[in-house]
């Protein structure tokens, strides 16, 4: 059986106004054991670095609407090991690709996106390449892409999402 009659309103998200500044992101994030917030414009990794998430840690990316608010490429990655957390909120476009995002616990909910755009189709979440995400997206305004060998367990909330090639 299909319907066509499916219609929903999915609120927008808006980000902490709060956080302690960053200049620039080093190889680690946070504290073991401890909750932080952390605010800064974007984040480019790119090549073979990595960011590991310790703690569990909030990044607030305040790069706007048509920016790029997190790029992964290459064999980067970002690495949150079993028993921390990242939430991460985000306005501008985030691209995951390389070695993307390992999240090494069993919950998705241990790593969220949230896409913080108010204006519709303003926001481009890619997950491409090699990238592989264990998360839940909620981006309501955004249009989210799983292409290459792209992998996703957990859920999207987007205005629109496309999937190509192998991208699971």
């Amino acid at each position: 059986r299909v319907s066509t009659d499916f219609n929903a309103d999915f609120p927008s998200v808006t980000a902490p106004s709060d956080g302690t500044p960053l200049a620039a992101v080093g190889s680690t994030l946070g504290t073991a054991g401890t909750t932080t917030r952390w605010r800064i414009a974007s984040i480019s990794l790119s090549g073979s670095q990595t960011l590991t998430i310790l703690g569990n840690v909030t990044l607030i990316l305040t790069a706007g609407s048509g920016a790029t608010a997190l790029s992964v490429t290459g064999s980067a990655s970002i690495i949150i090991p079993s028993g921390s957390s990242l939430t991460v909120y985000a306005e501008g476009d985030v691209k995951i690709a390389g070695n993307g995002l390992g999240n090494d616990n069993t919950q998705p909910s241990t790593c969220v996106f949230w896409g913080t755009s108010t204006s519709a189709g303003s926001q481009n979440i890619q997950i491409a390449g090699n990238g592989s995400l264990k998360t839940l997206v909620y981006a309501p305004n955004g249009s989210v892409t799983l292409n290459g060998n792209g992998d996703m367990m957990g859920s999207i909330v987007a205005l629109d999402i496309t999937l190509t090639g192998n991208a699971a």
